[in-house]
């Protein structure tokens, strides 16, 4: 007969109450919609902005019906074989960020993204035109569905099946998909794609700004006990390779 084991997890405590969690995390939109826009494109025009292909939308629209298939998938039954379940399995260089989930980094790594998004397609429209810009959401589209898919087949468990709140969160999916970080992976092909598209700008403070934001991202999955460092590791490369097969073909 086995035996089962019951470990405990470290707990972080919640570093600010639900009313002000809003205002930050609505901070945190704002400042990363602005910061790629403290640019020279748009002032200047390029006198090459191309647009948007009919190729490049039929992209971004099968993209979206790849993630939707990845998160369809139906793998790895529930409930999991263990919960909570034994940190012993999880490779030292890792095992470290297993704690509770912390709401206020999860909401500020939602806004970072989601600011990153917005500021870097509006620049992009508005100093290198559509092509770009739609490059930009065809590098992030197919970053997301290479993300979801491989979430479906990997399986991993996330930080919260670790800890005491394990036995909460293990009649849900998502607890099982968190290889690799899907807000990494697409905060990472975002400023990769604005990085290489305006590469030929005087001005690098807007690239360095949103290299810096996707770097967070990453940093705030962990710190939210989201995603372990291999997973944000992983995220960042798939994102960055999504933007190297996606330039390459269209530039």
């Amino acid at each position: 007969m086995t035996k089962k084991h019951h470990f405990r997890g470290p707990t972080i405590v919640q570093a600010a109450r639900a009313t002000h969690k809003s205002y930050r995390a609505f901070a945190c939109l704002v400042l990363a919609s602005l910061t790629p826009c403290f640019s020279t494109g748009w002032a200047q025009e390029s006198g090459t902005q191309e647009r948007a292909s009919v190729g490049q939308i039929l992209s971004v629209g099968a993209s979206g019906v790849f993630t939707l298939l990845g998160r369809s998938l139906p793998f790895h039954q529930l409930p999991p074989d263990c919960a909570p379940c034994d940190p012993a399995g999880v490779p030292a260089f890792d095992r470290w960020a297993i704690h509770d989930h912390v709401g206020l980094y999860a909401d500020m790594s939602d806004y970072l993204v989601l600011g990153l998004a917005l500021g870097t397609w509006i620049d992009l429209a508005a100093s290198e035109g559509t092509k770009a810009m739609l490059a930009s959401m065809e590098s992030a589209g197919w970053t997301m569905a290479v993300t979801e898919l491989a979430k479906a087949f990997v399986g991993r468990k996330r930080p919260v099946m670790y800890t005491d709140r394990a036995r909460d969160a293990m009649n849900e999916r998502e607890s099982l998909r968190s290889m690799p970080s899907g807000h990494t992976s697409i905060a990472f092909a975002l400023a990769t794609s604005y990085i290489v598209s305006t590469r030929d700008r005087d001005n690098k403070l807007p690239a360095i700004l949103a290299g810096a934001t996707a770097l967070s991202v990453g940093v705030l999955r962990v710190a939210a006990g989201r995603h372990f460092p291999s997973d944000v590791a992983v995220g960042a490369f798939v994102g960055m390779g999504s933007v190297g097969v996606v330039h390459t073909i269209r530039f």
